[in-house]
């Protein structure tokens, strides 16, 4: 290698090393990140089906009992670009309620929301809610079958 090249190995190595730890990620292990989808509904016809993907990943369907637990791992980008998406169905034959949503991105207040390196998202018969690992508190973020600009959210304990 010529000097010129070890100079610019160098400069990008620097840069990169200043662009993620400005931003609180590690230059080569990118953080290790869980997402959780549970079944909370308890009527009747408590069958959940789950799709998650990414851009790069499709993680196909999962159907889950009661209390079961759907869940993925993965190592977030580089440089903060990661975003997985879900959709969830219930009722008979999953035909009944449909919502999409993002269930991780590398964006900040998702990790404010989720609360650390877990974002768990827990369905219920209501809506769809996050609960924060830090907090310990559950917050209302979709209604079933409603587009996501008709929501709002609310924090709850329980």
């Amino acid at each position: 290698m010529t000097m010129t090249h070890l100079k610019l190995v160098g400069l990008i190595i620097t840069f990169q090393y200043c662009f993620i730890t400005s931003h609180g990620y590690r230059l080569w292990l990118p953080r290790h990140h869980v997402v959780q989808v549970e079944n909370e509904m308890i009527k009747e016809h408590n069958k959940l089906r789950v799709h998650c993907r990414s851009k790069d990943d499709d993680l196909g369907f999962h159907d889950l009992n009661e209390t079961e637990i759907y869940d993925f791992s993965f190592r977030e980008h580089v440089f903060a670009t990661t975003l997985f998406w879900c959709n969830v169905w219930k009722g008979p034959d999953f035909n009944k309620h449909h919502q999409s949503f993002e269930a991780f991105s590398s964006d900040t207040q998702w990790k404010l929301l989720c609360g650390g390196k877990i974002c768990k998202w827990v369905v219920r018969d209501d809506a769809i809610y996050v609960f924060n690992t830090r907090t310990k508190y559950y917050a209302y973020v979709y209604a079933w079958d409603v587009p996501h600009g008709n929501t709002h959210m609310i924090t709850s304990s329980t």
